[in-house]
């Protein structure tokens, strides 16, 4: 048999114009180049929300750094996280200066939450899933431990009651999109 008498069907000559099941894949191929731009674009956005909260949490620290020396004096501002003389008066809780933080006056005063659009706030820790978390800052005291430990150092939440009688290493993170934690950095305060 002759390669001319093959029983294989000859394919038709090539008009040069595309077939259905090609404008079939043309369509196909251009719905999933616009759900990928679409997606780049979504991810995008929610990617300049993080860093904003971020940048507003770094802010915070700087702040933080800035003035962790003039704490001490009479005129701080705001008065709930000033540091008091050792023995003058009652020891001022965290819970008041973490309001005065975000208060009228304070470092973050008018400050949005990059997510949700409401005021910033404060959250004993990030949680994935939860809905109130996303662009929420997460506050923690660093305390050194015991000598000899194997740990150099215990990282937990500063609780409303903890004393602001003397300086702190905080620990400063933001909660992402999903709720995960974002670790911002540290300040003595």
């Amino acid at each position: 048999m002759s390669v001319l008498e093959s029983s294989d069907p000859v394919p038709p000559p090539a008009s040069g114009r595309p077939t259905a099941s090609d404008l079939v894949f043309l369509g196909f191929l251009a719905c999933v180049l616009i759900a990928v731009a679409a997606m780049g674009t979504l991810s995008f956005r929610e990617g300049l929300k993080t860093e904003d909260g971020k940048a507003h949490a770094q802010a915070l620290l700087k702040w933080m750094a800035d003035f962790k020396e003039r704490r001490g004096q009479a005129d701080f501002e705001p008065a709930a996280c000033a540091l008091l003389p050792s023995g003058e008066g009652k020891p001022r809780p965290w819970a008041p200066c973490a309001a005065a933080l975000f208060a009228s006056g304070g470092p973050l005063a008018g400050v949005r939450n990059a997510f949700s659009g409401h005021a910033l706030g404060l959250v004993e820790r990030c949680i994935p899933g939860d809905l109130k978390s996303p662009g929420q800052f997460m506050v923690e005291k660093i305390s050194a431990s015991p000598p000899g430990s194997a740990v150099a150092q215990i990282i937990g939440p500063i609780g409303p009651e903890e004393s602001l009688d003397k300086p702190l290493t905080l620990k400063l993170t933001v909660c992402d999109k999903g709720g995960y934690p974002i670790k911002v950095g540290e300040a003595d305060f």
